[in-house]
């Protein structure tokens, strides 16, 4: 899943790099670090398409990559602090964290491999009918719905 943030520079001066950092919150109150990201603003252009009234300076987007594991399914709170070390003198230094409560649901994970498929006959001759046996995995710890396997030979326009 992708988590991305919009970080706002309210103030006059640029600012070169900005430090975010990204976090989730436990249901005890814990709270956990994900990843970190530097906004180079030399390098990024700020954000044209935001709304006039949301943006009273300059807006720079980042986005991390995360992949929760089964301990992080359900609700979870999402944070995001911007200049977590204070190392930018700002006119605002209370506005630098932004929490948001997301659902974070876990789902089937279906796999097959080559190893997989069988045969009833793994040498037919033209025209016999065979049997064509296949397992498909799922990595998961949750229970799937019923589901439709399709078989094809060389490409999916050949369905067999």
């Amino acid at each position: 899943m992708y988590i991305t943030t919009i970080v706002h520079n309210d103030g006059e001066l640029n600012v070169p790099l900005i430090p975010v950092d990204f976090y989730y919150m436990l249901d005890n109150g814990s709270v956990i670090w994900i990843q970190n990201q530097t906004i180079d603003t030399a390098a990024m252009k700020n954000l044209e398409y935001m709304p006039p009234e949301a943006m009273k300076g300059d807006a720079y987007m980042t986005q991390i990559t995360w992949v929760a594991t089964p301990s992080e399914y359900g609700i979870q709170g999402i944070q995001v602090v911007v200049d977590l070390n204070n190392t930018i003198d700002e006119i605002h230094e209370d506005n630098n964290v932004a929490f948001k409560a997301m659902n974070i649901n876990i789902v089937p994970d279906l796999k097959i491999s080559t190893s997989d498929i069988f045969f009833s006959d793994p040498t037919p001759n033209e025209g016999q009918e065979i049997t064509i046996f296949s397992m498909i995995h799922n990595t998961e710890d949750i229970v799937t719905n019923n589901f439709h396997v399709q078989i094809y030979y060389d490409n999916p326009s050949n369905m067999i």
